[in-house]
């Protein structure tokens, strides 16, 4: 009886974990509709962003009261948009893509031969993004010294202080840098020392084709020159031809037949 239960048991366990599991189809399902709902509205607020005017009302300014919306997301997408430049700056345009990249991971995942794993791909997604607005504050508060927006956001601005504060422009920039390549090391699984072969080997071949693209210049001029020497040859005779007087055929002389004898003899009258 206690050998009873335990398989009942084992088999109720076995039922309910296998209904707390969804199907294959229902995963389909679900990621579907994810899909169907996710990019429509990345696409709109690419549209909110692209789109973003200071006339129309945000959160950071109130805009004009009279004029109409300019923003094709409406109020809402002009606070959105205001929103996020004024927190990244020109780096929200790569909100959509981070949020993006979120989605994709989240719906599709990485495969399994992935050595980085979902995690890391994340932490370079938004590492890029935080180091796009540090970038653009250290590079462009000297022209844009008025307009937070434009200078990284304030995200940009308290990160690009906090290291020129400790570090000093130099040592700013160079993080900065470090920052981004090791983020998209991170989020693309790029070599940089795959790059470096690449770009040696492009130099390494670069003398090979300049001689390649050398002959062919040469050929192409060649071949252009004796087009244009034929066509001056066509040109110089169709010019002889021209001033030639025209070719008069004339028919020939019926030919002269003499009579013979005979014929002279019955040709002539008798007395």
């Amino acid at each position: 009886m206690a050998k009873a239960l335990t398989e009942r048991s084992k088999s109720t366990r076995g039922k309910s974990r296998e209904a707390g599991v969804a199907s294959p189809a229902r995963q389909r399902l679900w990621r579907d509709l994810a899909l169907i709902v996710i990019a429509p509205a990345l696409l709109y607020l690419l549209a909110c962003l692209f789109t973003y005017s200071p006339t129309d009302p945000g959160w950071s300014h109130s805009g004009s009261v009279v004029a109409p919306v300019q923003n094709l997301g409406g109020r809402a997408g002009a606070w959105i948009a205001d929103v996020l430049l004024f927190l990244f700056g020109y780096a929200a345009f790569l909100v959509p893509v981070a949020l993006g990249a979120v989605a994709w991971i989240a719906l599709f995942g990485l495969g399994e031969e992935d050595e980085l794993g979902p995690a890391l791909r994340l932490v370079g997604t938004f590492g890029f993004l935080f180091g796009a607005t540090g970038m653009l504050h250290v590079r462009l508060i000297g022209v844009y010294a008025q307009d937070v927006a434009r200078a990284g956001g304030v995200i940009g601005q308290a990160l690009g202080k906090t290291l020129q504060a400790g570090f000093g422009p130099l040592g700013a920039n160079l993080f900065l840098i470090v920052l981004l390549l090791v983020s998209v090391t991170l989020a693309t699984g790029l070599s940089w020392f795959w790059v470096m072969e690449k770009i040696g080997a492009g130099v390494l071949a670069l003398p090979e084709l300049l001689r390649r693209k050398t002959q062919q210049a040469e050929e192409w001029k060649r071949t252009r020159e004796l087009r244009e020497e034929r066509q001056e040859v066509r040109k110089s005779e169709a010019q002889r031809q021209a001033k030639r007087e025209p070719v008069r055929i004339e028919p020939p002389a019926p030919p002269v037949v003499e009579k013979s004898e005979r014929a002279k003899r019955e040709t002539q009258i008798p007395l």
